[in-house]
């Protein structure tokens, strides 16, 4: 090999450690991504996680937020005032910590993975039903108990009533559904239930 060789391989070999220091690098400081029933074993910890905004409050700079998935909640709190909105779908990079005795994160970071208005898993909508009163949402689920004017959608162990006062519903038990309607509250039978009321809302079939 001669000098000319000698060089351009070591050139090569150089640049090719420089780009898997720079990978390693790279991959050691990438957040871990973590279930938020997990929080509490990360206190301290710069960590990832992504779910449903369910409560948002707005402060003069900042701004704090519930995140929620399946069945677990967790307050974030961002300096930066992150702009996210009832039912958005986030991911959310922070350091988990205690405020108050209670575990939250501080944001660094929040990027929005699905904007209000894509489907709220039915799970999500039954923890918070009082954060999404007189709102539209969309949610999915199984079809049982049909009458001529409402049905239970049900998903997993979440059910809710869904009403059609103007007429019949059309679907039948089994089906699965996409449903958009406003949630509503009747304190007759101290329950919550979807109704649809508008141009806008629907049950679609799902595949």
């Amino acid at each position: 090999m001669n000098r000319g060789d000698t060089r351009q391989y070591l050139l090569l070999a150089a640049a090719v450690i420089c780009i898997a220091g720079l990978y390693l690098a790279g991959t050691a400081s990438e957040p871990s991504s973590i279930s938020l029933a997990d929080l509490d074993e990360h206190e301290g910890e710069t960590v990832q996680v992504a779910g449903y905004v369910v409560h948002v409050e707005r402060y003069s700079q900042a701004s704090g937020f519930v995140l929620r998935n399946d069945s677990v909640s967790a307050r974030v709190f961002s300096p930066d005032g992150a702009d996210v909105r009832l039912a958005d779908r986030v991911r959310v990079t922070g350091t988990v910590q205690r405020y108050e005795g209670r575990l939250e994160i501080m944001a660094d970071n929040v990027t929005k993975l699905a904007s209000a208005g894509h489907a709220v898993p039915l799970p999500v909508l039954a923890g918070q039903y009082d954060e999404f009163l007189d709102t539209t949402v969309t949610t999915n689920g199984s079809v049982e108990k049909v009458t001529d004017t409402a049905f239970q959608l049900v998903d997993g162990s979440c059910c809710i009533t869904v009403r059609h006062p103007e007429g019949p519903c059309n679907v039948s038990a089994g089906d699965r559904v996409s449903v958009t309607a406003a949630v509503r509250y009747d304190p007759g039978i101290l329950c919550f239930y979807l109704s649809i009321e508008r141009d806008d809302h629907h049950v679609a079939l799902r595949g």
